[in-house]
Protein backbone atom coordinates (compact mmCIF):
# COMPACT_ATOMS: atom_id res chain seq x y z
CA UNK A 1 0.00 0.00 0.00
CA UNK A 2 1.31 3.61 -0.80
CA UNK A 3 2.87 5.78 2.51
CA UNK A 4 0.83 8.46 1.17
CA UNK A 5 -3.03 8.65 0.89
CA UNK A 6 -5.50 11.12 -0.77
CA UNK A 7 -8.48 12.85 1.13
CA UNK A 8 -10.82 10.22 0.00
CA UNK A 9 -8.61 7.80 2.31
CA UNK A 10 -9.72 9.69 5.36
CA UNK A 11 -8.72 7.89 8.48
CA UNK A 12 -11.70 6.90 10.87
CA UNK A 13 -14.86 7.50 8.47
CA UNK A 14 -16.64 5.41 5.62
CA UNK A 15 -14.64 5.07 2.84
CA UNK A 16 -14.74 4.16 -0.71
CA UNK A 17 -11.51 2.38 -1.01
CA UNK A 18 -9.73 1.30 -4.20
CA UNK A 19 -6.98 -1.22 -3.89
CA UNK A 20 -3.77 -0.37 -5.51
CA UNK A 21 -3.19 -4.16 -6.35
CA UNK A 22 -2.66 -2.80 -9.89
CA UNK A 23 -0.87 -4.73 -13.07
CA UNK A 24 -0.04 -2.02 -15.04
CA UNK A 25 1.43 -2.24 -18.75
CA UNK A 26 5.07 -2.01 -19.19
CA UNK A 27 6.09 1.69 -20.01
CA UNK A 28 2.78 3.31 -19.03
CA UNK A 29 2.40 2.47 -15.37
CA UNK A 30 1.97 5.57 -13.64
CA UNK A 31 2.38 8.01 -16.44
CA UNK A 32 0.21 11.14 -16.60
CA UNK A 33 0.39 13.69 -19.05
CA UNK A 34 -0.60 17.09 -19.31
CA UNK A 35 -1.47 18.16 -23.16
CA UNK A 36 -2.76 21.63 -23.56
CA UNK A 37 -4.55 22.24 -27.02
CA UNK A 38 -4.63 26.11 -27.84
CA UNK A 39 -5.66 26.23 -30.97
CA UNK A 40 -7.33 29.35 -30.34
CA UNK A 41 -6.65 32.66 -30.19
CA UNK A 42 -4.55 34.33 -27.37
CA UNK A 43 -7.12 37.08 -26.72
CA UNK A 44 -9.32 33.93 -25.60
CA UNK A 45 -9.09 33.32 -21.67
CA UNK A 46 -10.86 29.68 -21.28
CA UNK A 47 -8.78 27.07 -22.63
CA UNK A 48 -9.37 23.25 -22.69
CA UNK A 49 -6.21 20.90 -20.74
CA UNK A 50 -6.35 17.26 -20.72
CA UNK A 51 -4.86 15.01 -18.52
CA UNK A 52 -3.94 11.65 -19.71
CA UNK A 53 -4.11 8.40 -17.69
CA UNK A 54 -4.24 4.66 -18.28
CA UNK A 55 -6.30 2.10 -18.35
CA UNK A 56 -5.59 -0.30 -15.51
CA UNK A 57 -6.04 -3.61 -13.99
CA UNK A 58 -7.06 -4.07 -10.33
CA UNK A 59 -9.41 -4.24 -7.55
CA UNK A 60 -12.31 -1.71 -6.66
CA UNK A 61 -13.39 -1.89 -3.15
CA UNK A 62 -15.79 -0.21 -1.06
CA UNK A 63 -15.49 -0.52 2.38
CA UNK A 64 -14.63 1.02 5.97
CA UNK A 65 -11.37 1.84 7.04
CA UNK A 66 -10.09 2.28 10.28
CA UNK A 67 -6.58 2.55 11.79
CA UNK A 68 -5.63 -0.93 13.79
CA UNK A 69 -2.77 -2.81 15.53
CA UNK A 70 -1.46 -6.26 15.28
CA UNK A 71 -1.94 -8.81 18.01
CA UNK A 72 -0.50 -11.96 17.63
CA UNK A 73 -1.53 -15.44 19.50
CA UNK A 74 1.06 -16.61 22.05
CA UNK A 75 2.01 -19.88 23.28
CA UNK A 76 3.50 -20.44 26.53
CA UNK A 77 5.88 -23.95 26.39
CA UNK A 78 5.85 -25.31 30.05
CA UNK A 79 6.94 -28.33 31.32
CA UNK A 80 5.49 -31.26 33.44
CA UNK A 81 8.27 -31.95 35.84
CA UNK A 82 11.04 -30.44 37.40
CA UNK A 83 14.19 -30.59 35.89
CA UNK A 84 17.01 -28.51 35.66
CA UNK A 85 18.25 -26.78 32.25
CA UNK A 86 21.00 -27.64 30.47
CA UNK A 87 21.55 -25.35 27.49
CA UNK A 88 19.11 -22.91 26.21
CA UNK A 89 19.69 -22.37 22.11
CA UNK A 90 17.16 -19.68 21.59
CA UNK A 91 16.86 -15.99 22.30
CA UNK A 92 14.32 -13.42 22.32
CA UNK A 93 13.23 -11.96 18.94
CA UNK A 94 14.53 -15.35 17.38
CA UNK A 95 12.37 -16.71 15.00
CA UNK A 96 12.30 -20.35 15.14
CA UNK A 97 10.30 -23.23 13.16
CA UNK A 98 7.76 -25.95 14.35
CA UNK A 99 9.95 -28.35 16.42
CA UNK A 100 13.13 -26.43 16.66
CA UNK A 101 14.92 -27.75 19.56
CA UNK A 102 14.65 -24.62 22.08
CA UNK A 103 16.70 -25.74 24.84
CA UNK A 104 17.91 -29.43 27.00
CA UNK A 105 17.40 -30.32 30.26
CA UNK A 106 19.32 -32.71 32.58
CA UNK A 107 17.82 -36.26 33.84
CA UNK A 108 18.97 -36.46 37.28
CA UNK A 109 16.04 -34.18 38.61
CA UNK A 110 13.93 -36.49 36.21
CA UNK A 111 14.86 -39.67 37.33
CA UNK A 112 14.20 -38.14 41.28
CA UNK A 113 10.44 -37.54 39.85
CA UNK A 114 9.83 -40.97 38.39
CA UNK A 115 11.03 -42.26 41.68
CA UNK A 116 8.64 -40.32 43.47
CA UNK A 117 5.35 -41.09 40.96
CA UNK A 118 6.73 -44.78 41.37
CA UNK A 119 6.20 -44.35 44.97
CA UNK A 120 2.98 -42.25 44.61
CA UNK A 121 1.54 -45.42 42.70
CA UNK A 122 2.52 -48.13 45.18
CA UNK A 123 0.68 -45.63 47.71
CA UNK A 124 -2.61 -45.45 45.47
CA UNK A 125 -2.30 -49.31 44.62
CA UNK A 126 -2.56 -50.10 48.27
CA UNK A 127 -5.31 -47.24 48.97
CA UNK A 128 -7.72 -48.92 45.68
CA UNK A 129 -7.02 -52.38 47.85
CA UNK A 130 -8.14 -50.94 51.19
CA UNK A 131 -11.23 -49.00 49.64
CA UNK A 132 -11.95 -52.21 47.86
CA UNK A 133 -12.50 -54.31 51.43
CA UNK A 134 -14.11 -51.10 52.65
CA UNK A 135 -16.45 -51.01 49.90
CA UNK A 136 -17.18 -54.97 50.81
CA UNK A 137 -18.15 -53.77 54.35
CA UNK A 138 -20.30 -51.11 53.26
CA UNK A 139 -22.17 -53.22 51.43
CA UNK A 140 -23.16 -55.12 54.04
CA UNK A 141 -24.14 -51.98 56.10
CA UNK A 142 -25.68 -50.65 52.84
CA UNK A 143 -28.13 -53.83 52.70
CA UNK A 144 -28.84 -54.29 56.16
CA UNK A 145 -29.77 -50.15 56.09
CA UNK A 146 -32.23 -51.02 53.42
CA UNK A 147 -33.91 -53.46 54.65
CA UNK A 148 -34.71 -51.54 58.07
CA UNK A 149 -35.90 -48.83 56.12
CA UNK A 150 -37.76 -51.47 53.66
CA UNK A 151 -39.47 -52.59 56.87
CA UNK A 152 -40.30 -48.88 58.25
CA UNK A 153 -43.35 -49.08 55.53
CA UNK A 154 -45.21 -51.80 57.87
CA UNK A 155 -43.62 -50.19 61.40
CA UNK A 156 -44.40 -47.03 60.91
CA UNK A 157 -48.50 -46.88 60.64
CA UNK A 158 -48.01 -49.16 63.65
CA UNK A 159 -45.31 -46.67 65.53
CA UNK A 160 -48.13 -44.13 65.17
CA UNK A 161 -51.66 -45.61 65.78
CA UNK A 162 -49.57 -46.96 68.96
CA UNK A 163 -49.03 -43.35 69.97
CA UNK A 164 -52.09 -42.17 69.06
CA UNK A 165 -54.03 -44.86 71.20
CA UNK A 166 -51.21 -43.81 74.36
CA UNK A 167 -52.22 -40.40 74.13
CA UNK A 168 -55.95 -41.25 73.94
CA UNK A 169 -55.93 -43.90 76.84
CA UNK A 170 -53.77 -41.74 78.99
CA UNK A 171 -56.52 -38.98 78.09
CA UNK A 172 -59.50 -41.24 78.83
CA UNK A 173 -57.32 -42.37 82.01
CA UNK A 174 -57.14 -38.42 83.78
CA UNK A 175 -61.01 -38.15 82.45
CA UNK A 176 -61.80 -41.04 84.47
CA UNK A 177 -59.44 -39.70 87.54
CA UNK A 178 -61.33 -36.49 87.26
CA UNK A 179 -64.71 -38.17 86.87
CA UNK A 180 -64.01 -40.33 90.14
CA UNK A 181 -63.00 -37.49 92.21
CA UNK A 182 -65.77 -34.83 91.55
CA UNK A 183 -68.06 -38.39 92.78
CA UNK A 184 -66.23 -37.96 95.43
CA UNK A 185 -66.38 -34.40 96.26
CA UNK A 186 -70.54 -34.90 95.57
CA UNK A 187 -70.62 -37.64 97.83
CA UNK A 188 -68.16 -35.78 101.14
CA UNK A 189 -70.43 -32.85 100.87
CA UNK A 190 -73.69 -35.07 100.67
CA UNK A 191 -71.72 -36.76 104.23
CA UNK A 192 -71.58 -32.96 105.37
CA UNK A 193 -74.86 -32.55 105.15
CA UNK A 194 -75.57 -35.41 106.99
CA UNK A 195 -74.10 -34.90 109.82
CA UNK A 196 -76.34 -32.38 111.01
CA UNK A 197 -79.33 -35.14 110.63
CA UNK A 198 -77.15 -37.47 112.26
CA UNK A 199 -75.88 -35.97 115.42
CA UNK A 200 -78.63 -32.76 115.84
CA UNK A 201 -76.12 -30.66 117.80
CA UNK A 202 -78.40 -27.83 117.95
CA UNK A 203 -81.58 -30.20 119.81
CA UNK A 204 -78.99 -31.27 122.10
CA UNK A 205 -77.80 -27.98 123.02
CA UNK A 206 -80.95 -26.68 123.19
CA UNK A 207 -81.40 -29.73 125.91
CA UNK A 208 -78.58 -28.31 127.69
CA UNK A 209 -79.74 -24.53 127.89
CA UNK A 210 -83.38 -25.58 129.37
CA UNK A 211 -81.82 -28.10 132.18
CA UNK A 212 -79.25 -25.90 133.15
CA UNK A 213 -82.10 -23.08 133.48
CA UNK A 214 -83.96 -25.73 134.95
CA UNK A 215 -81.03 -26.56 137.48
CA UNK A 216 -80.62 -23.28 138.20
CA UNK A 217 -83.95 -22.17 139.48
CA UNK A 218 -83.74 -25.76 141.74
CA UNK A 219 -81.02 -24.78 142.89
CA UNK A 220 -82.29 -21.11 143.59
CA UNK A 221 -85.84 -22.33 145.16
CA UNK A 222 -83.35 -24.88 147.67
CA UNK A 223 -80.93 -22.09 148.65
CA UNK A 224 -83.92 -20.58 149.92
CA UNK A 225 -84.65 -23.16 151.95
CA UNK A 226 -82.61 -25.86 152.62
CA UNK A 227 -84.29 -28.15 154.87
CA UNK A 228 -86.86 -28.65 152.33
CA UNK A 229 -86.30 -32.16 151.09
CA UNK A 230 -88.21 -31.77 148.13
CA UNK A 231 -86.59 -29.00 146.77
CA UNK A 232 -83.54 -30.66 147.58
CA UNK A 233 -85.11 -33.81 145.62
CA UNK A 234 -85.73 -31.70 142.60
CA UNK A 235 -82.60 -30.05 142.69
CA UNK A 236 -80.13 -32.89 142.56
CA UNK A 237 -82.82 -34.49 140.00
CA UNK A 238 -82.42 -31.24 138.05
CA UNK A 239 -78.64 -31.10 138.09
CA UNK A 240 -78.60 -34.54 137.06
CA UNK A 241 -80.68 -34.14 134.02
CA UNK A 242 -78.30 -31.16 132.68
CA UNK A 243 -75.26 -33.29 133.71
CA UNK A 244 -77.05 -36.29 131.81
CA UNK A 245 -77.22 -33.36 128.63
CA UNK A 246 -73.94 -32.28 128.98
CA UNK A 247 -72.70 -35.75 128.44
CA UNK A 248 -74.98 -36.14 125.79
CA UNK A 249 -74.08 -33.18 123.91
CA UNK A 250 -70.38 -33.53 124.18
CA UNK A 251 -70.41 -37.05 123.18
CA UNK A 252 -72.27 -36.31 119.89
CA UNK A 253 -69.92 -32.84 119.44
CA UNK A 254 -66.90 -35.39 119.78
CA UNK A 255 -68.26 -37.80 117.13
CA UNK A 256 -69.66 -34.79 115.10
CA UNK A 257 -66.23 -33.15 114.86
CA UNK A 258 -64.30 -36.28 114.25
CA UNK A 259 -66.70 -37.44 111.53
CA UNK A 260 -66.28 -33.69 110.24
CA UNK A 261 -62.59 -33.51 109.84
CA UNK A 262 -62.42 -36.90 108.54
CA UNK A 263 -65.09 -35.73 105.59
CA UNK A 264 -62.93 -32.65 105.15
CA UNK A 265 -59.73 -34.81 105.12
CA UNK A 266 -61.02 -37.37 101.77
CA UNK A 267 -62.87 -34.06 100.39
CA UNK A 268 -59.67 -32.07 100.48
CA UNK A 269 -57.77 -35.54 99.27
CA UNK A 270 -60.74 -35.69 96.24
CA UNK A 271 -60.80 -32.01 95.41
CA UNK A 272 -56.80 -32.30 95.17
CA UNK A 273 -56.65 -35.08 93.17
CA UNK A 274 -59.50 -33.81 90.87
CA UNK A 275 -57.53 -30.39 90.77
CA UNK A 276 -54.22 -32.26 89.59
CA UNK A 277 -56.67 -34.46 87.13
CA UNK A 278 -57.54 -31.39 85.69
CA UNK A 279 -54.93 -29.48 85.03
CA UNK A 280 -52.90 -32.98 83.80
CA UNK A 281 -56.13 -33.20 81.37
CA UNK A 282 -55.93 -29.81 80.05
CA UNK A 283 -51.78 -30.05 79.62
CA UNK A 284 -53.29 -33.01 77.62
CA UNK A 285 -55.98 -31.12 75.29
CA UNK A 286 -52.99 -28.84 74.72
CA UNK A 287 -50.33 -30.66 73.76
CA UNK A 288 -52.37 -33.56 72.40
CA UNK A 289 -53.06 -31.91 68.27
CA UNK A 290 -49.12 -31.67 68.52
CA UNK A 291 -47.79 -34.73 69.52
CA UNK A 292 -50.34 -36.56 67.15
CA UNK A 293 -48.64 -34.14 63.79
CA UNK A 294 -45.76 -35.12 65.08
CA UNK A 295 -46.10 -38.57 65.50
CA UNK A 296 -47.94 -37.99 61.94
CA UNK A 297 -44.68 -36.28 60.94
CA UNK A 298 -42.54 -39.02 62.28
CA UNK A 299 -44.65 -41.23 60.01
CA UNK A 300 -44.57 -39.87 56.84
CA UNK A 301 -40.51 -39.14 57.35
CA UNK A 302 -40.44 -42.58 57.59
CA UNK A 303 -42.61 -43.77 55.24
CA UNK A 304 -40.52 -41.63 53.10
CA UNK A 305 -37.32 -43.52 53.69
CA UNK A 306 -38.92 -46.70 53.12
CA UNK A 307 -40.26 -45.39 49.86
CA UNK A 308 -36.61 -44.20 48.71
CA UNK A 309 -34.99 -47.03 50.67
CA UNK A 310 -33.86 -48.32 47.26
CA UNK A 311 -32.27 -44.90 45.95
CA UNK A 312 -30.38 -44.51 49.61
CA UNK A 313 -29.03 -47.87 48.70
CA UNK A 314 -28.12 -47.08 45.35
CA UNK A 315 -26.16 -43.66 46.71
CA UNK A 316 -24.14 -46.05 49.14
CA UNK A 317 -23.29 -47.51 46.17
CA UNK A 318 -22.80 -45.00 44.35
CA UNK A 319 -20.41 -43.15 46.68
CA UNK A 320 -18.33 -46.31 47.57
CA UNK A 321 -17.95 -47.21 43.96
CA UNK A 322 -17.00 -43.68 42.85
CA UNK A 323 -14.32 -43.56 45.56
CA UNK A 324 -12.88 -46.43 43.94
CA UNK A 325 -13.18 -45.73 40.13
CA UNK A 326 -11.76 -41.91 41.67
CA UNK A 327 -8.61 -44.36 42.76
CA UNK A 328 -8.41 -45.74 39.86
CA UNK A 329 -8.05 -42.96 38.22
CA UNK A 330 -5.05 -41.74 40.48
CA UNK A 331 -3.65 -44.90 39.73
CA UNK A 332 -4.35 -44.32 35.58
CA UNK A 333 -3.05 -40.92 35.88
CA UNK A 334 0.18 -42.04 37.78
CA UNK A 335 1.11 -44.23 35.61
CA UNK A 336 0.34 -42.24 32.05
CA UNK A 337 2.72 -39.79 34.17
CA UNK A 338 5.62 -42.45 35.03
CA UNK A 339 5.27 -42.98 31.11
CA UNK A 340 5.72 -39.55 29.88
CA UNK A 341 8.60 -39.62 32.53
CA UNK A 342 9.95 -42.00 31.12
CA UNK A 343 9.69 -40.89 27.58
CA UNK A 344 10.95 -37.62 28.66
CA UNK A 345 14.26 -39.66 29.97
CA UNK A 346 14.91 -40.86 26.68
CA UNK A 347 14.32 -37.10 25.07
CA UNK A 348 15.77 -34.57 27.13
CA UNK A 349 14.82 -31.72 24.56
CA UNK A 350 12.37 -29.09 24.20
CA UNK A 351 11.09 -28.03 20.81
CA UNK A 352 9.27 -25.44 19.32
CA UNK A 353 5.05 -26.36 18.74
CA UNK A 354 4.79 -23.93 16.12
CA UNK A 355 6.49 -21.72 13.47
CA UNK A 356 6.88 -17.60 15.11
CA UNK A 357 9.15 -15.45 17.35
CA UNK A 358 10.62 -15.86 20.32
CA UNK A 359 8.85 -13.41 22.67
CA UNK A 360 10.51 -14.58 26.00
CA UNK A 361 13.09 -16.79 27.49
CA UNK A 362 11.78 -17.76 31.15
CA UNK A 363 14.99 -19.61 32.17
CA UNK A 364 18.89 -19.64 31.73
CA UNK A 365 21.32 -22.80 31.53
CA UNK A 366 21.61 -24.28 35.47
CA UNK A 367 18.35 -23.00 36.53
CA UNK A 368 15.94 -25.37 38.01
CA UNK A 369 12.73 -25.51 35.82
CA UNK A 370 9.63 -25.01 38.41
CA UNK A 371 6.70 -27.43 37.34
CA UNK A 372 4.00 -25.67 34.33
CA UNK A 373 5.86 -22.40 34.29
CA UNK A 374 6.59 -20.93 31.24
CA UNK A 375 10.12 -21.75 29.78
CA UNK A 376 9.14 -20.49 26.31
CA UNK A 377 6.93 -17.28 24.97
CA UNK A 378 6.54 -18.18 21.22
CA UNK A 379 4.18 -16.10 18.83
CA UNK A 380 2.51 -18.12 16.73
CA UNK A 381 2.64 -16.56 13.10
CA UNK A 382 0.30 -18.79 11.75
CA UNK A 383 -2.74 -16.97 13.71
CA UNK A 384 -2.30 -13.15 13.67
CA UNK A 385 -4.74 -10.94 13.91
CA UNK A 386 -5.37 -7.36 13.95
CA UNK A 387 -7.40 -5.52 16.40
CA UNK A 388 -9.20 -2.22 15.44
CA UNK A 389 -12.37 0.26 17.71
CA UNK A 390 -15.18 0.72 14.88
CA UNK A 391 -17.60 3.68 15.57
CA UNK A 392 -21.03 2.85 16.61
CA UNK A 393 -22.61 4.09 13.67
CA UNK A 394 -20.92 1.67 11.82
CA UNK A 395 -20.38 -1.59 13.71
CA UNK A 396 -24.13 -3.08 12.75
CA UNK A 397 -22.44 -3.34 8.76
CA UNK A 398 -19.42 -5.52 10.57
CA UNK A 399 -20.46 -9.77 10.53
CA UNK A 400 -17.97 -12.44 11.72
CA UNK A 401 -17.05 -13.72 8.49
CA UNK A 402 -16.92 -10.57 6.37
CA UNK A 403 -13.96 -10.05 4.46
CA UNK A 404 -11.67 -7.57 5.12
CA UNK A 405 -7.81 -6.01 4.03
CA UNK A 406 -5.02 -4.93 6.50
CA UNK A 407 -2.25 -2.88 5.05
CA UNK A 408 0.85 -2.28 7.91
CA UNK A 409 2.45 0.99 8.41
CA UNK A 410 5.78 -1.45 8.49
CA UNK A 411 5.33 -2.91 4.83
CA UNK A 412 4.20 -0.25 2.60
CA UNK A 413 2.76 -1.90 -1.09
CA UNK A 414 1.59 -5.45 1.61
CA UNK A 415 -2.14 -5.82 1.71
CA UNK A 416 -3.17 -8.82 3.73
CA UNK A 417 -6.28 -10.57 3.30
CA UNK A 418 -7.96 -10.71 6.62
CA UNK A 419 -11.36 -12.34 7.49
CA UNK A 420 -13.50 -10.80 10.88
CA UNK A 421 -13.16 -13.03 13.68
CA UNK A 422 -14.76 -11.45 16.53
CA UNK A 423 -16.89 -8.43 17.20
CA UNK A 424 -16.87 -7.32 20.48
CA UNK A 425 -20.96 -6.55 21.94
CA UNK A 426 -19.40 -4.38 25.09
CA UNK A 427 -18.37 -0.97 24.38
CA UNK A 428 -14.41 0.19 24.15
CA UNK A 429 -13.75 2.03 27.73
CA UNK A 430 -11.92 5.27 26.35
CA UNK A 431 -11.03 8.73 27.62
CA UNK A 432 -13.33 9.95 24.50
CA UNK A 433 -16.81 10.93 24.22
CA UNK A 434 -17.16 8.67 20.95
CA UNK A 435 -18.59 5.10 21.59
CA UNK A 436 -16.59 1.89 19.75
CA UNK A 437 -16.55 -1.40 19.29
CA UNK A 438 -13.17 -3.41 19.07
CA UNK A 439 -13.24 -5.76 16.06
CA UNK A 440 -10.92 -8.69 15.72
CA UNK A 441 -9.53 -9.68 11.73
CA UNK A 442 -7.05 -12.66 11.57
CA UNK A 443 -4.51 -12.54 8.44
CA UNK A 444 -3.97 -14.92 6.21
CA UNK A 445 -0.96 -15.23 4.13
CA UNK A 446 2.82 -14.70 4.64
CA UNK A 447 2.44 -13.03 8.30
CA UNK A 448 5.91 -14.49 9.60
CA UNK A 449 7.14 -10.95 9.64
CA UNK A 450 4.77 -9.34 11.45
CA UNK A 451 5.39 -8.15 15.11
CA UNK A 452 3.17 -7.53 18.19
CA UNK A 453 1.87 -3.98 18.15
CA UNK A 454 2.77 -2.94 14.32
CA UNK A 455 -0.07 0.07 13.45
CA UNK A 456 -1.75 0.23 9.91
CA UNK A 457 -4.88 0.08 8.11
CA UNK A 458 -8.12 -2.48 8.34
CA UNK A 459 -10.31 -2.22 5.72
CA UNK A 460 -13.96 -3.92 6.01
CA UNK A 461 -15.17 -5.19 2.60
CA UNK A 462 -18.43 -3.69 1.54
CA UNK A 463 -17.98 -4.79 -2.24
CA UNK A 464 -15.29 -5.59 -3.99
CA UNK A 465 -14.77 -6.55 -7.88
CA UNK A 466 -11.37 -8.24 -8.61
CA UNK A 467 -9.09 -7.74 -11.16
CA UNK A 468 -11.06 -5.72 -13.81
CA UNK A 469 -10.12 -2.55 -16.00
CA UNK A 470 -10.77 0.61 -14.57
CA UNK A 471 -10.31 4.23 -14.95
CA UNK A 472 -10.88 7.44 -12.97
CA UNK A 473 -14.76 8.84 -12.96
CA UNK A 474 -13.72 12.04 -14.88
CA UNK A 475 -12.53 10.64 -17.63
CA UNK A 476 -16.38 9.51 -18.51
CA UNK A 477 -18.28 12.05 -19.92
CA UNK A 478 -22.07 11.27 -20.83
CA UNK A 479 -23.87 12.42 -24.20
CA UNK A 480 -27.37 11.39 -25.62
CA UNK A 481 -27.34 8.90 -22.81
CA UNK A 482 -24.23 7.08 -23.88
CA UNK A 483 -21.05 6.89 -21.99
CA UNK A 484 -17.93 7.75 -23.70
CA UNK A 485 -14.14 8.60 -22.86
CA UNK A 486 -11.87 10.71 -24.66
CA UNK A 487 -8.70 9.18 -26.39
CA UNK A 488 -6.47 10.20 -29.40
CA UNK A 489 -6.07 8.13 -32.39
CA UNK A 490 -2.54 7.68 -34.11
CA UNK A 491 -2.58 10.60 -35.60
CA UNK A 492 -2.51 12.36 -32.41
CA UNK A 493 -6.02 13.62 -33.05
CA UNK A 494 -8.95 13.59 -30.03
CA UNK A 495 -11.94 11.31 -30.81
CA UNK A 496 -14.33 9.63 -28.66
CA UNK A 497 -14.99 6.16 -27.85
CA UNK A 498 -17.98 4.89 -26.42
CA UNK A 499 -17.55 2.81 -23.27
CA UNK A 500 -19.52 0.30 -20.81
CA UNK A 501 -19.38 0.69 -17.19
CA UNK A 502 -19.80 -1.72 -13.98
CA UNK A 503 -18.82 -1.30 -10.49
CA UNK A 504 -17.68 2.39 -9.44
CA UNK A 505 -16.52 3.35 -5.58
CA UNK A 506 -16.82 7.12 -6.07
CA UNK A 507 -13.35 7.42 -7.49
CA UNK A 508 -12.88 5.24 -10.20
CA UNK A 509 -15.00 3.02 -12.57
CA UNK A 510 -15.25 -0.43 -13.93
CA UNK A 511 -14.63 -0.32 -17.98
CA UNK A 512 -16.64 -3.59 -19.34
CA UNK A 513 -16.38 -2.85 -22.66
CA UNK A 514 -14.78 -0.49 -24.75
CA UNK A 515 -11.25 0.08 -24.11
CA UNK A 516 -8.08 -2.11 -23.23
CA UNK A 517 -5.80 -2.62 -20.64
CA UNK A 518 -2.51 -0.10 -21.38
CA UNK A 519 -5.36 1.95 -23.54
CA UNK A 520 -4.63 5.54 -22.74
CA UNK A 521 -7.65 8.26 -21.90
CA UNK A 522 -8.00 11.84 -21.38
CA UNK A 523 -9.12 13.79 -18.19
CA UNK A 524 -11.01 17.08 -19.41
CA UNK A 525 -10.13 20.01 -17.49
CA UNK A 526 -10.79 23.85 -18.35
CA UNK A 527 -8.09 26.45 -17.28
CA UNK A 528 -8.23 30.35 -17.20
CA UNK A 529 -5.29 31.99 -18.94
CA UNK A 530 -3.31 34.34 -18.10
Amino acid sequence: MDGTKSTFFSKHKKLLIISAAVIVVAGAAAVTAIVVFSGKSAQQQNQTQYKETTVTRGDITVGITETGTAALETTSITYDFTADVETINVKAGQRVNKGDVLATLTTDSLQTELVKAELELQKNKLALSQAQVDQKVQKVASEYTYKSNQALETAAPQQYTATVDSLNSELATVKETMSNAQSKISEYNDYFDDLSTTYDLTALHDKVVTTQKAETDAKAAYDLDTSNEDKKAAYEAAKAAHDEAVKAYTNAYNLYTASYNDIATKLEEAQNQYDTAKLKYEKLIASITLDTLTAESKKEQSLTTSENAKLLYEIDTAKTNNEIATQKLTIKTLELQIEEIKKKLENTTVTSPCSGLVMSVGYAPGDTITKNNALFTISNSENVYATVSVAQEDINSIAIGDSAQVSLDAFEGTTFEGTVDSVATSPARTASSTVSYTVTVKLSGDTAKIYEGMTGDVTFISKQKKNVLYIPNRAIYIENDKQYVKTKDSSGNIQAIEVTTGFSDGTNAEITSGLSEGDVVLIEGKVTAK
